[in-house]
């Protein structure tokens, strides 16, 4: 018992000065300096040594700006200046946008552990449709069977609804390729009547297949995709996870006018989904060759410089390291943003990733903390030393009640500095 108790006093201990901490921490740091405010959203380095930066920068009143060039960016990777190669800008459309979200739920999908992880940006990805341009969704499950969830709609409310719901999983076969047709079908039916701009983003592991007998799992090839996709005017973005048939995913994206993103881990899905945002609804893609190598975290820092003075950047995390899994089509594996494990005591207090309380942390750490240096010091050996603390909080109940009531104060001051911060 006294064993118990002084582990009690440590953990409440160490609790008091995270509190602290971070609460220092937000009084240093904000990512704005006038009347812009950028987000880097996603690092995508699967064309290595080429890395792209997506990113928003909007206005005080929260429309994208879209008349920045490369001369208006500059990129500091760990500190050091690089040279953008280009700026490409996606302007927000003045037409809604339909997007159809078939989701692999099949076996190697599972096995995985990807589906908290996929439905947690899933709703990222349906929070960010634009309410005023009547942006429309369609959420499609998918293993041996497809599964039409929830029609294209634009309530927000019945799409939370249909990727919350309890989901089972066919473990004879993928039917990817019959799935992504049904999709753009779809998609195409819907754009029809309402004068939507279509697109498709497919997140699965790329393979088609049934376990009895063995074979394809679908009618449809992904030739047949790619035709139905292109006569229709439908986009196809693919985001592969796991050990995935990157070749397929590739072809469908880049024959399409779409993207192929790969998520090293299932926690690199929620900046996927939003640089796939970016492309829909209005962003920037920078793009500069990199000099770094070697299995290690990097800190990717992007600063605007409107033609009018107004300064304002954003910092991101993230990790180059040789692939140890050749199937992930860019000779690396990356992680983009550090989402997934920043918030180990949280999450184990909380009880999980998608709890609304993680989100602020999250919050936290990339609009103050991922800004400056001191900030990205204390994140980098929160990385190193919470999770076996984070661990031990999970497998006692009372220590998670113990640790909930000493984060309060912190969760309220963040909830305070991110609703304050115009760039949530």
């Amino acid at each position: 018992m006294r064993s118990y108790g002084l582990r009690q006093h440590k953990i409440l201990r160490l609790s008091f000065l995270f509190i602290t901490t971070i609460i220092a921490f937000i009084f240093l740091a904000n990512v704005s300096y006038g009347n812009i405010f950028v987000e880097l959203v996603h690092v995508d380095t699967t064309q290595y040594p080429t890395i792209k930066a997506y990113v928003r920068v909007i206005d005080g009143n929260g429309n994208v700006i879209t008349d920045l060039t490369v001369s208006n960016f500059s990129i500091f990777e760990d500190g050091n200046a690089q040279t953008p190669k280009s700026a490409t800008l996606f302007p927000p459309p003045i037409d809604p946008v339909a997007v159809a979200l078939p989701l692999d739920h099949s076996g190697s999908m599972v096995d995985t552990n990807a589906i908290e992880d996929m439905k947690t940006a899933t709703l990222l990805f349906i929070d960010q449709l634009r309410t005023d341009y009547d942006d429309a969704c369609e959420i499609i499950r998918f293993d041996w069977k497809i599964s039409v969830e929830q029609a294209f709609t634009t309530d927000k409310e019945l799409l939370r609804d249909a990727v919350q719901s309890p989901w089972t999983t066919d473990w004879n076969g993928t039917k990817l390729y019959d799935t992504v047709y049904k999709a753009i079908e779809d998609t195409t039916a819907y754009t029809a009547l309402n004068g939507s701009l279509g697109s498709v983003v497919l997140v699965s592991d790329g393979k088609d297949y049934t376990e009895e007998p063995e074979g394809p799992g679908s009618l449809n090839s992904v030739n047949d995709v790619i035709s139905l996709a292109v006569s229709n005017g439908i986009r196809i973005f693919t985001v592969g996870l796991g050990s995935v048939d990157a070749e397929v995913l590739q072809q469908m994206a880049d024959e399409t006018g779409g993207s192929y993103f790969y998520a090293a881990t299932p926690s690199d899905l929620e900046y996927i989904f939003l640089a796939i945002e970016t492309q829909h609804v209005g962003g920037y893609i920078l793009s500069y060759e990199t000099s770094a190598a070697g299995c290690q975290d990097h800190i990717l820092k992007i600063s605007v410089t409107t033609d009018t003075g107004l300064v304002a950047d954003d910092s991101k995390s993230f990790l180059i390291c040789p692939a140890d899994n050749p199937d992930n089509g860019g000779g690396f594996y990356i992680s983009g943003g550090g989402s997934g494990g920043w918030c180990f005591i949280a999450t184990a207090a909380y009880g999980s990733r998608m709890a609304k309380e993680v989100g602020v942390f999250q919050k936290v750490r990339d609009e103050y903390l991922l800004t400056h240096e001191l900030g990205r010091a204390f994140v980098s050996g929160y990385y190193k030393y919470s999770p076996p603390l984070a661990d031990w909080i999970a497998k006692h109940p009372a220590m998670r009640r113990m640790v909930r009531i000493g984060l309060y104060p912190v969760l309220e001051v963040s909830k305070w500095f991110v609703g304050k911060n115009p760039s949530e």
